[in-house]
């Protein structure tokens, strides 16, 4: 992901439960310009997105598909965003930006702007109790099924124990 180094604010904070939403929104309650990058571990292998805010909204989002180098950008990624803030194994990092930053990053990516900016009272809305693999899939379509990883070797055998052991 192209996105500037700014200053880490907080870092490696386990993604489970809620802890994204609830940190997405103490942000959007404050003048935090910056984002929030979610890195896990996907079905498609390992996923990064970032939603970028600026103002109390949320204006940007990406994310991206690594092992495929799929990028979903934009409104489509939001929903990438918080499916992944679900899954099993990850982790989050808030960096904080100027405001110029973020006005940079939308003005050379223009693809990756909201429509409409995501307010706190939205967050609500979006997102799922649970991880859905089948999001990657609708993203990635055939190019999933071509491509095994050695996790889903592990999967197809019942070995998923050992896929955080390899490294």
């Amino acid at each position: 992901m192209d996105l500037p180094v700014g200053e880490f604010l907080e870092s490696g904070i386990i993604v489970k439960g809620n802890i994204v939403k609830e940190k997405v929104a103490a942000l959007l309650e404050t003048d935090f310009a910056g984002y929030v990058v979610i890195t896990i571990e996907g079905r498609s292998g390992i996923e990064e997105g970032a939603l970028l805010l600026q103002q109390n909204r949320a204006i940007g989002a990406i994310f991206d598909y690594l092992r495929f180098s799929k990028k979903v950008l934009g409104e489509e990624a939001v929903a990438h965003f918080f499916n992944a803030a679900k899954a099993d194994f990850g982790v989050m990092d808030i960096i904080s930006l100027t405001k110029q930053q973020i006005e940079l990053i939308i003005a050379f990516n223009e693809k990756i702007e909201l429509g409409k900016p995501l307010l706190q009272r939205d967050l609500a809305k979006i997102g799922t109790e649970k991880f859905n693999p089948g999001l990657a899939e609708s993203a990635l379509g055939n190019e999933l099924l071509k491509r095994e990883s050695r996790f889903d070797v592990f999967r197809k055998v019942g070995l998923t124990e050992f896929t955080r052991k390899i490294d």
